[in-house]
C-alpha cells in the first residue's frame, strides 16, 4: 500500500487529525534534523531546532498556499528558524 501523499497528511491535519501531522514529522525528521544540525553544529541545539521547525509549521500550517510543497516549506521554515 502506497503511503498518503503529503498533500492528503496536511489537509487532514487541517481537518483536526493530529496524527496526520505526526505521520509528517515522521516523514521528515531526519532531514529536518540534519539541516539544523549542518546549520548550528550540536546535536542537542539542532533537536531543539527542529522541534521548534516543527511547532511553527503546525501553527502555520493554514497558510501553506500548495500542501504538495509540505517538504520544501517545511526546509525553509528550519532553514531560517536555525539562522536567526
Amino acid at each position: 500500500m502506497k503511503p498518503p501523499s503529503d498533500r492528503k497528511l496536511v489537509e487532514e491535519t487541517l481537518q483536526g487529525k493530529g496524527e496526520s501531522f505526526s505521520r509528517l514529522i515522521d516523514r521528515y525528521k531526519y532531514a529536518i534534523y540534519g539541516i539544523c544540525l549542518s546549520l548550528v553544529g550540536s546535536f542537542h541545539l539542532a533537536e531543539d531546532m527542529a522541534q521548534e521547525s516543527f511547532l511553527k509549521a503546525f501553527l502555520n500550517l493554514n497558510r501553506l498556499d500548495d500542501p504538495d510543497r509540505f517538504g520544501n516549506w517545511l526546509r525553509t521554515i528550519a532553514a531560517n528558524e536555525c539562522r536567526q
